[in-house]
């Protein structure tokens, strides 16, 4: 997976991510629904590095 663009907000409230992965249809769809588990996490993460 490599994360092509992330566009945020003025305010730093909402965040889209952009992404590609290299693979097949399974590869994609099974990529998409670990982001989705990690949802939680990776939102606190990128909340502290923020401040």
């Amino acid at each position: 997976m490599t994360v092509t663009e992330v566009r945020l907000t003025g305010d730093n409230r909402e965040a889209t991510a952009f992404y590609t992965v290299l693979g097949d249809d399974e590869a994609r769809v099974g990529t998409a629904a670990a982001l989705e588990s990690a949802k939680g996490l990776l939102r606190s993460t990128v909340g502290q590095q923020l401040g």
